[in-house]
């Protein structure tokens, strides 16, 4: 049985990937995200920067950044502003009906 090892990152692309599917409609980096996860669940080991990351086929130089800002704050920027923005936009949709 495989353990996922870079589970956090995992979350995290995943709900951002989510987000440009379905909100912003973005499928490119919806793919992107996509790809960065896979890349992720396939490797055997923690990943311990984003430099290590990068050289996983899937993983670019923005997605890396991406890791070291998880790695180092326990976080990511884009990841609260987007659950901010997804929540409000969800909740605009329900009261609009749009």
């Amino acid at each position: 049985m495989k353990t996922f090892l870079n589970i956090f990152s995992l979350s995290f692309f995943t709900e951002l990937a989510d987000y440009e599917r379905n909100v912003n409609r973005n499928i490119y980096k919806y793919n992107a995200y996509r790809n960065a996860a896979t890349a992720l669940a396939a490797h055997p080991t923690r990943i311990q920067s984003g430099e290590e990351a990068r050289k996983l086929n899937g993983v670019g130089a923005k997605i890396s950044k991406k890791i070291d800002e998880f790695l180092e704050t326990g976080k990511l920027q884009k990841l609260e502003k987007v659950c901010c923005s997804y929540e409000l936009k969800t909740d605009i949709i329900v009261l609009t009906g749009r």
